[in-house]
C-alpha cells in the first residue's frame, strides 16, 4: 500500500475504502494539512454505502474531531441530486429537527472520480461512538438465530426494545419531521413511481425482471389461484384507482443501516440521528418511510421465519382486518408486535388529519412498491426474492380487485361527501379542527362522548357561493369571508377545499397565514406549491412553469439571507459599493450553487452595492409579477379559473397593502383570490374599495336554529326542552357550540353539565364555559399545559418543556397527548390552540396573575431568542420590537 495513503489515513481506513477513494481521500487530506484515523466501522456490510466513525486530525486548525464518513455513489451527471446536496436540503427545510436529529455535513464532498463521492458528517453535540445503527440492535435482538450480522457489530438488545425503537423512529419521522401532509390527486400508477423512480427503466434490473413477466395476470407457487401482475400496474399497463396522494418531508429510504441510536449508557429510542438522506424529499409519499422500514426488517429476518410463519406474514401484511393475530404461533411475537406496532403509529398520526382511508389505501400500493424494490434489489437472498413477488401481487389483487380492503369506514369519515350521501355540508366540527371519523371501525362508547368522530353542519349557502368561483359562474374576481373568532371561517375553507379536491374540478389551493416568519416570499411560494400539488401528474408544463417560480423564491430567499447574516448591506460593502469580502461572497454563492439556487443577474446583484439595493427593493414586485405570470401560463388551457384561499387574513399585518396594491393587480383574469379573516376589508384598507363589483363582501353569521340542533342532535341530546335551552344559550355561535358539546362530554353526559343561563357577552360566555372544562378531572391531565401554552402562538415539544419547565422526555410525552386534543389545529410548526379559545386563556391567566404571564411571556421569547442566536441586548439597551410568540 502506498506510504503516503497510509500515512494520511491509516491501513484499515484506506483497505475498507477501496483504492480509489483512499488515493482521492489522501491527496485531499495532503491540501487540508489533515489526517484521519478509523475510530470503527458502522456499516460495511450489505448496504451500498460505506460508513464510519473517523477521527480528523487538522495540523492547520490544530484540532481533532470525530466525524462520521460516508461513501456513496452518486447518479452521473445529476450531482445536485447527491448527499450532500439534499442533506442541506433536508436542514434548510427543516433546522430544528435538523439541529436534533440529522446528521450535519461539514466541509464539501471530496469527488472520487469513478462515480463515488466522500462525504463528512458531524452529531452536533454529541460523541459518535455513543451512537450504533439500527441494524446492530436488530443483530443483538436475534442473535445466532440471524445467522449474520449484516457487517455490524450487535448490541444487545430484547425484542420489546427493538419494537419500541422502530416506533420511535417512525413516530419521529411523521410526527415531528413531516408534521402534517399536502395532497396531490394522482393515479394509482403516478403514486407507485413516485416511490419506484426510475427502477423500471429500461436498463435496469426491475425492468428486466418485468419483462419476464409479460402477462396481465402471473402464477406464483404457494398461490392457490393466478394474481394480477403487480408489473403491469406499475407500468400502466393495468387499471389503477385515482387517490389523494399524501405528501411531506421524508427520509425516502429508511432501513436499520442508516440510522443511529444511541445507546451509550443505555439503548434511548428518542435519541436518534439520520446519517444518510441520500434520498431526502422535500414532498414524497409519506406512508413509504413506514412501510419500507417494515420490510428492510423482513428481509433481514428472512432466515428466521419458516415457510408458514411467511405465509402468514402475507396475511397480516396485506389484510390485517382477515388475518390472524401476529402473535403465538403464527408469528414471532417481536414480529407481529413490530408490523402492528409501527401500522398503529402511522394511523395515530394521520387520524388527527382525518385521511385514515388514505392512509391504508396508500400503505397497501408502498406495500407493492417496496415490495418490487425488494424483489429487484441485488442484495435480497435468491430463496427470499419470490416471497417479495408473492406480496406484490397480493397488494395488486387487493388494489385492482375489490376496492382496497381498507377494512370499515363511515359516512361521515368520507372526503368530499355532500348531503345526498348522507354527510350535512361543513360548517361546525364535532370536537375541533383536530377531530377525525374513526378509522379502526370501532363503536365509540357512546356518541355524545366520542371524541373521534367528525361532523359538519349548515354553511350550503357559503359553499354554493364559493363553488361558483370555480364554475366561472361568478363575476367576483375577490372574495372576503369574514366574521369574529371561533365562527367558523377556516371550517369553511378547509371544507370547500376538501369538496373541490373530492371532485376533481378545478384549480384550488390554500394557504393558512397564522405563522411566525410571514413575508411575500412565503405567501407566494405556499401557494406556488399548492398549486403543483394540484396538477395533473402528466401535466409536465404546468410542473416546469411553476418549478420556475419556485426557483425565483429560492434565489430571492437566499440573497436576502445572506444579506441578514452579513449583518446588512452596509456591512458587506464600502463606500464604493464594492464588496469588503470578495472571498466569502464567493464561497457562499458557489455554495448555493448545489441547489442552483443564484441566478447570473442575482450574482451580478451581488457584486455592487447598488446593484444590491435596486434587487432588494424591487423583489416584492418583481416576485408577484413573476407569480402572477406563471398563473397565466401554466394555466392558460384550463377552462375554469384558478381559485387561492388565504386563511386566518387578520394575520397578515402590513403585508395586507402588499397585495392589494402590488399582488391582485398582477393576477390574470382567470385568477379567484378568497380571503377568510375576522375584519371587512374595506374598513381595515380603504384601497380594497377601488375593486368596486369585483370584491365580493360576505359576513358569516352564526348557524340558523335548525342546524345548531342537528349538530346537537348528532352528539346525543335529544330532548326538545334541552335542545331549545342549549340553543338560546349559545345563540347558534358554533364555538360556543362546540365548547358546550365539549362539556357535556368532560363531564360525562349532556345531563351533568345542568341548568345554563344565556348572556348578551359570548366572550363571557364561551370563557366561562372554558372554565368549567378544564375543571372536569377529565381534562387534569391536559390542563397546565393548555393554560400556560396559551402564551405561545404554536406549540411544540421545546415549547411545552421551556413553559412547563421539565424534561424535553416528558415534554415528549405531554406534545404526544394535547397534539390530539379537541382545542387543537395543526400549525406547521407543530400544534395551535384554536385563535378564539386562545385568546380567551390568555385573557384568563391575565386576569388571573399578570407576574405570571409576563413570566412565561419571557422564558417564550428567551426561547426564541436561542433558536434564533439572538444574544441578550444588554439592560442599558433599548430592546426594540420583541419578537411575536
Amino acid at each position: 500500500m502506498d506510504p503516503d495513503v497510509v500515512d494520511r489515513l491509516g491501513a484499515e481506513l484506506a483497505a475498507g475504502l477501496g483504492e480509489p477513494a483512499a488515493r482521492a481521500l489522501t491527496e485531499w487530506a495532503a491540501q487540508e494539512d489533515t489526517r484521519f484515523r478509523l475510530d470503527r466501522w458502522l456499516v460495511n456490510g450489505k448496504t451500498n454505502a460505506v460508513l464510519a466513525v473517523v477521527e480528523e486530525n487538522d495540523d492547520l486548525a490544530e484540532r481533532a474531531r470525530k466525524l462520521v464518513l460516508k461513501l456513496d455513489r452518486v447518479p452521473a451527471g445529476d450531482a445536485g441530486t447527491s448527499e450532500y446536496a439534499r442533506a442541506r436540503r433536508a436542514i434548510k427545510d427543516s433546522p430544528e429537527f435538523a439541529r436534533v436529529h440529522l446528521a450535519a455535513p461539514v466541509r464539501g464532498p471530496v469527488r472520487v472520480g469513478d462515480g463515488t463521492w466522500l462525504a463528512f458528517q458531524e452529531i452536533a453535540g454529541h460523541d459518535p461512538t455513543d451512537y450504533r445503527v439500527l441494524a446492530a440492535l436488530f443483530a443483538g435482538m436475534l442473535g445466532s438465530a440471524l445467522g449474520t450480522s449484516d457487517g455490524v457489530d450487535p448490541v444487545t438488545c430484547d425484542p420489546a426494545t427493538f419494537v419500541a425503537t422502530c416506533r420511535r423512529l417512525v413516530d419521529g419521522v411523521l410526527v415531528e419531521w413531516a408534521r402534517q401532509p399536502k395532497t396531490e390527486v394522482c393515479t394509482s400508477q403516478h403514486f407507485l413511481r413516485a416511490i419506484l423512480g426510475n427502477r423500471l427503466a429500461p436498463g435496469q434490473p426491475l425492468h428486466r425482471l418485468a419483462s419476464e413477466l409479460p402477462r396481465d395476470r402471473i402464477d406464483l407457487e404457494g398461490e392457490p389461484e393466478s394474481l394480477p401482475n403487480p408489473f403491469a400496474l406499475a407500468m400502466g399497463a393495468a387499471p389503477g384507482p385515482t387517490l389523494s396522494m399524501l405528501l411531506g418531508r421524508c427520509h425516502a429510504d429508511l432501513h436499520s443501516q442508516n440510522v443511529l441510536v444511541r445507546v451509550n449508557p443505555a439503548i434511548d429510542a428518542a435519541d436518534y440521528v439520520f446519517v444518510d438522506l441520500a434520498k431526502y424529499e422535500s414532498a414524497g409519499p409519506l406512508v413509504r418511510d413506514p412501510v419500507h422500514l417494515v420490510l428492510y426488517v423482513i428481509s433481514r429476518a428472512m432466515p428466521t421465519l419458516s415457510a408458514h410463519h411467511r405465509d402468514v406474514l402475507l396475511d397480516v401484511l396485506v389484510r390485517p382486518a382477515n388475518a390472524p393475530d401476529g402473535r403465538g404461533s403464527f408469528l414471532p411475537l417481536w414480529l407481529g408486535d413490530l408490523v402492528n406496532g409501527v401500522w398503529e403509529t402511522g394511523e395515530s398520526w394521520i387520524r388527527e388529519f382525518s385521511y385514515g382511508p388514505e392512509w391504508r389505501q396508500q400503505r397497501l400500493l408502498a406495500l407493492l412498491a417496496c415490495a418490487l424494490i425488494f424483489y429487484g434489489r441485488e442484495s435480497t437472498a435468491e430463496d427470499v426474492r419470490p416471497w417479495f413477488l408473492r406480496l406484490a401481487a397480493r397488494c395488486a389483487s387487493v388494489v385492482g380487485g375489490d376496492g382496497w380492503g381498507v377494512g370499515p369506514t363511515t359516512a361521515g369519515t368520507q372526503p368530499g361527501g355532500s348531503a345526498a350521501d348522507g354527510v350535512p355540508a361543513a360548517g361546525v366540527r364535532a370536537s375541533g379542527v383536530a377531530a377525525n371519523a374513526s378509522s379502526t371501525g370501532a363503536t365509540p362508547r357512546s356518541r355524545e362522548l366520542s371524541d373521534t368522530e367528525s361532523y359538519m353542519v349548515g354553511r350550503g349557502q357559503e359553499l354554493q357561493m364559493l363553488g361558483e368561483l370555480v364554475s366561472g359562474t361568478s363575476d367576483q374576481r375577490l372574495v372576503n369571508i369574514y366574521g369574529p373568532g371561533g365562527i367558523g371561517k377556516s371550517e369553511v375553507c378547509r371544507a370547500f377545499l376538501r369538496q373541490e379536491r373530492a371532485a376533481l374540478r378545478g384549480v384550488v389551493t390554500s394557504v393558512d397565514l397564522n405563522r411566525p416568519d410571514l413575508t411575500p416570499n412565503v405567501i407566494l411560494r405556499d401557494l406556488t406549491e399548492g398549486l403543483v400539488m394540484t396538477a395533473r401528474p402528466d401535466d409536465d408544463r404546468v410542473r416546469s412553469v411553476l418549478a420556475g417560480v419556485l426557483a425565483r423564491l429560492d434565489e430571492h430567499a437566499f440573497v436576502s439571507n445572506l444579506v441578514d447574516t452579513s449583518g446588512g448591506i452596509d456591512a458587506m460593502f464600502d463606500v464604493l459599493g464594492r464588496p469588503l469580502d470578495e472571498a466569502t461572497l464567493a464561497r457562499a454563492t458557489a455554495a448555493a450553487d448545489v441547489d442552483a439556487a443564484v441566478s447570473p443577474m442575482a450574482r451580478r446583484a451581488l457584486g455592487n452595492r447598488f446593484a444590491l439595493d435596486r434587487y432588494l427593493r424591487g423583489a416584492e414586485r418583481d416576485l408577484a409579477r413573476t407569480f402572477a405570470a406563471a398563473l397565466a401560463t401554466a394555466f392558460e388551457d384550463e377552462s375554469r379559473p384558478v381559485v387561492m384561499l388565504l386563511d386566518t387574513y387578520e394575520e397578515i399585518g402590513s403585508l395586507d397593502d402588499w397585495l392589494c396594491r402590488r399582488l391582485v393587480p398582477e393576477l390574470p383574469q382567470s385568477a379567484r383570490l378568497v380571503l377568510f379573516g375576522r375584519n371587512q376589508l374595506t374598513k381595515e384598507n380603504l384601497d380594497w374599495a377601488d375593486y368596486g363589483d369585483s370584491l365580493r363582501m360576505q359576513p358569516l353569521p352564526e348557524l340558523a336554529e335548525d342546524d345548531a340542533k342537528t349538530f346537537l342532535r348528532h352528539h346525543g341530546l335529544s330532548d326538545p326542552t334541552a335542545l331549545d335551552e342549549v340553543y338560546r344559550f349559545t345563540g347558534g355561535y358554533p364555538l360556543l357550540l362546540v365548547l358546550v358539546r365539549l362539556l357535556a362530554r368532560e363531564s360525562g353526559s349532556w345531563s351533568a353539565i345542568g341548568e345554563m343561563r344565556a348572556s348578551g357577552n359570548r366572550d363571557r360566555v364561551a370563557s366561562r364555559l372554558l372554565d368549567r372544562i378544564l375543571r372536569e378531572q377529565r381534562a387534569a391531565e391536559v390542563r397546565e399545559v393548555l393554560e400556560k401554552c396559551a402564551v405561545a402562538s404554536w406549540i411544540d415539544p421545546e415549547i411545552i418543556a421551556t413553559l412547563l419547565e421539565i424534561g424535553s422526555d416528558e415534554a415528549r410525552g405531554v406534545y404526544e397527548k394535547i397534539q390530539r386534543h379537541s382545542f387543537m389545529e395543526p400549525h406547521p410548526f407543530g400544534v395551535r390552540l384554536h385563535d378564539k379559545i386562545r385568546e380567551l386563556l390568555v385573557e384568563r391567566m391575565r386576569f388571573t396573575s399578570e407576574s405570571e404571564y409576563q413570566r412565561l411571556d419571557g422564558l417564550l421569547t428567551e426561547m426564541h431568542r436561542a433558536r434564533a442566536r439572538i444574544a441578550q441586548p444588554k439592560e442599558d439597551e433599548d430592546d426594540g420590537p420583541r419578537p411575536e410568540a
